[in-house]
């Protein structure tokens, strides 16, 4: 098992796991990367409090606020379940520590397949030289980031959504040049630019996101994105 390593501004270690296929009924079949600590791997579940070095200063972090939708119910199970399994093979010497530069040996895996950047932690850790591969090879993608406002991920704008938590900081992003994806109460309007995820449940579920398309960031010209909190 290959995991990709990385370190964040503030000097913590994060792994890369690219993992090829998915059950997510909402995302549909896809190539999921996920960004761990890389605690998490060594030290298994019980170093699964602290998320700050793949999450950064999410507000909605397992350390801060505790509302990221993937610390939840089955989410939470399932991502247990993955740093177990992780944990597992590390000490059972069956994992692979590389450097990020060499995922660029997964792009031809990539080549025609959906990509969800991100399915834990923030995709912004792989790198312009690597996202860009990606894109460039899968015939369709997704991915969100908190980091927006952070100057040197300005590169990110063109492959991921700005995740804004409220109208005045989906307005920011907006003006930075960013598409934004935007997570609004039940009685919340929908504000001009943005229309509802058509994946949503107050859509129907009309379609799974690897056939929509619509979070890819500023590399399509459509508009920005909202969706019911769930």
């Amino acid at each position: 098992m290959r995991l990709y390593t990385t370190t964040n501004e503030f000097h913590q270690e994060c792994v890369v796991q690219f993992q090829y296929g998915s059950n997510n009924s909402k995302v549909g079949d896809s190539v999921q990367i996920w960004v761990l600590p890389l605690k998490w791997v060594t030290d298994g579940k019980s170093a699964m409090e602290d998320d700050s070095a793949s999450c950064l200063d999410c507000i909605h972090s397992k350390r801060a606020n505790r509302t990221c939708y993937v610390r939840k119910g089955m989410s939470e199970m399932g991502l247990k379940s993955k740093v177990n399994s992780l944990h597992k093979a590390y000490h059972d010497g069956k994992v692979e520590l590389l450097p990020m530069d060499d995922a660029i040996a997964e792009i031809p895996k990539v080549q025609g397949k959906f990509v969800r950047f991100g399915a834990y932690g923030e995709p912004i850790f792989l790198g312009e030289t690597i996202v860009k591969a990606v894109t460039e090879s899968a015939s369709n993608w997704t991915g969100y980031t908190h980091q927006w406002r952070n100057l040197k991920y300005q590169w990110a704008s063109k492959y991921f959504m700005a995740s804004a938590d409220t109208e005045r900081l989906g307005e920011v992003a907006q003006g930075m040049g960013w598409r934004t994806f935007r997570v609004r109460g039940k009685a919340d309007p929908i504000i001009v630019g943005e229309i509802n995820c058509p994946a949503s449940k107050e859509m129907g579920n009309r379609v799974q996101c690897n056939a929509c398309g619509l979070c890819k960031g500023a590399s399509t010209r459509a508009k920005s994105i909202t969706i019911i909190k769930h």
